[in-house]
């Protein structure tokens, strides 16, 4: 009887070791299969080659969205970039403020291709292609304008989040930075990975974002203004904690020593679209950052 017991449990422990074995290599072979199974698609984000101004193109899958269009004179890199891809239509396009280098080919493209909606930033502006711009959007159902509230735009795995400025009678109407720091921010986020285009931003309105403690952590950045080294930046960028950076100049107008060396500071990884287009590339877990 004794004998029979020992051997029920020789058997039941056995069986336990061989189900926790068992347990243990499903449990790896799971955790192997979420580290290293390829992604389905990736975000790709052209940062083109258009001087001293802006304009980035995103897609993913099937989804193609435009961040700012630069000048008017930048329209054949433009043109010439979307025919290579076979771009024909987006599923939006976002303006960032009114600058002749940020919105100098929205007119174009709204002419030319399918776009889907549009966000604008809610003021009145005095330059030069605002009015052309506003007659152009007139009576189209698709146009978001932001003020102060932000808009949540989800395309499948990817969330963005256009941000207008949080208090825009802040900032004096009349000074010359009131375009650049009433910019539409935008944060994406695809899986695990954020990316945050800042427009021409100043020191206000890069005050008022810090002073309002939200959540801007980031992987990448398209720094603000071309480059230009603002006051707080510092600050700014410890907030964002970006690995990488963007700026989009030209050899004319490089981007200023003091913020590389803040830059450098923060040990990020910088690059510039002067002399070519940086393309960036994201799986939703690991991003990569090179120049044409």
């Amino acid at each position: 009887m004794r004998g029979s017991e020992e051997s029920s449990r020789s058997v039941l422990k056995r069986t336990v070791i061989i189900l926790c074995i068992i347990a243990l290599v499903s449990g790896a072979a799971l955790i192997c299969f979420f580290l290293f199974q390829k992604p389905d698609a990736e975000l790709v984000i052209t940062d083109l080659d258009v001087g001293k101004a802006d304009c980035a193109v995103l897609r993913y899958k099937d989804i193609t969205g435009i961040i700012d269009t630069a000048e008017e004179d930048d329209w054949g890199t433009i043109e010439a970039f979307l025919g290579k891809e076979g771009i024909d239509s987006f599923d939006y396009m976002i303006l960032t403020h009114y600058d002749k280098d940020h919105i100098g080919n929205a007119v174009n493209i709204l002419e030319k291709y399918q776009v889907d909606r549009v966000y604008v930033p809610d003021y009145v502006s005095g330059k030069k292609h605002y009015k052309k711009l506003m007659e152009e959007l007139e009576g189209r159902d698709d146009v978001i304008r932001l003020s102060q509230d932000e808009d949540i735009l989800k395309l499948e795995e990817l969330e963005i989040r256009v941000i207008p400025a949080e208090d825009p009678d802040s900032f004096d109407t009349e000074d010359n930075n009131y375009d650049n720091n009433m910019s539409l921010l935008s944060m994406i986020t695809y899986g695990d990975s954020k990316f945050f285009f800042t427009g021409d931003i100043e020191k206000e309105r890069i005050s008022q974002i810090i002073e309002s403690g939200e959540d801007i952590n980031a992987d990448w950045i398209k720094m603000p203004h071309h480059g230009s080294y603002e006051k707080r930046i510092n600050k700014f960028l410890k907030a964002v904690s970006p690995i990488y950076s963007v700026i989009s100049t030209s050899a004319d107008n490089p981007p200023d020593d003091k913020l590389i060396a803040v830059i450098d500071q923060n040990s990020i990884k910088n690059f510039d679209t002067i002399g070519g287009n940086v393309v960036t590339v994201g799986n939703g877990r690991d991003i990569t950052v090179t120049k044409e």
